[in-house]
């Protein structure tokens, strides 16, 4: 009896050590750069430098989660709601697309600190609602800002957010020929995320490889949201306007509204984001 009580004292004694040993080290963010379309907008600020045009969810977004959790000294989000994977909006030709963001970033910013985090949520999904199969193009548009920011950057790290996939978002599911949009949809996003995780990760040609004093991930974004999701009413947006409603309810919900996920997906996205950067 005293050797099994023993033996069970020194394993408790060692998982505890075990897991104080076992922290993931501090990302240190001295500046927090975040690019991107509606998913990661939060609206104007009142501040020196001001982007954006609105949050499209019922609380903060990712990046404002984000901005807590690591403490960064700035925090400065060029995304904006509608932008497009080139320089074009849904809304306006030639402004506020990602490439936009990043190459008027670059104009201004001649010196980025060396402990910068830039975050590019990779725009697309609005690219691909148009008829056409654009994922060449909506790539294309993603290396091309990657690239442009590697050449301006001497060090700090560069995450990507994949594309997001909306087929079973409730805007498409209450569409004309639901199936079918959300089939082609479905298709040209996996698409295209496979290319943008080759366009980083390929040994001979991706983006670590022209800079490896940079350090340059994929975070899987698509799938962090899914796992969200997880248990949730995906079918529907959540609305106050229903006889059952309880003061609750809207913690059953993963939308925002037709499109957009609610802050407490966006919440996780956030914890999904500090776990990979705390593992680089």
């Amino acid at each position: 009896m005293k050797w099994t009580v023993f033996l069970f004292a020194c394993l408790l004694i060692d998982a505890v050590h075990s897991r104080i040993l076992h922290k993931p080290h501090e990302f240190l963010c001295g500046a927090l750069f975040v690019f991107g379309d509606s998913l990661s907008d939060d609206g104007i600020e009142v501040a020196d430098e001001s982007y954006g045009f609105e949050r499209t969810s019922n609380g903060p977004v990712w990046p404002e989660y984000l901005q807590k959790m690591l403490a960064c000294d700035r925090y400065v989000n060029y995304a904006y709601s509608g932008a497009k994977s080139g320089r074009d909006n849904f809304y306006f030709p030639n402004w506020s697309g990602l490439l936009w963001q990043v190459e008027r970033f670059v104009d201004t910013h001649p010196q980025i600190p060396s402990d910068s985090l830039m975050i590019m949520q990779a725009g697309g999904a609005i690219d691909f609602f148009t008829g056409n199969n654009k994922t060449q193009e909506v790539v294309e548009n993603i290396h091309e800002a990657m690239n442009v920011l590697l050449k301006t950057m001497t060090a700090g790290t560069i995450l990507v957010l994949n594309i997001v996939d909306q087929s079973s978002a409730p805007g498409v599911l209450a569409a004309e020929e639901s199936q079918v949009l959300q089939k082609r949809i479905s298709a040209m996003v996996g698409e295209a995320n496979t290319q943008l995780t080759h366009l980083v990760y390929d040994s001979e040609l991706g983006l670590r490889k022209k800079a490896p004093a940079i350090t340059v991930r994929v975070l899987d974004l698509n799938g962090v949201v899914v796992r969200a999701m997880t248990d949730l009413n995906t079918t529907e947006p959540f609305t106050h306007h229903t006889k059952d409603t309880g003061t609750r309810s809207i913690y059953q919900y993963a939308y925002h509204d037709l499109w957009h996920p609610s802050t407490f997906v966006h919440h996780k996205i956030a914890q999904a984001i500090v776990r990979e950067l705390q593992d680089l």
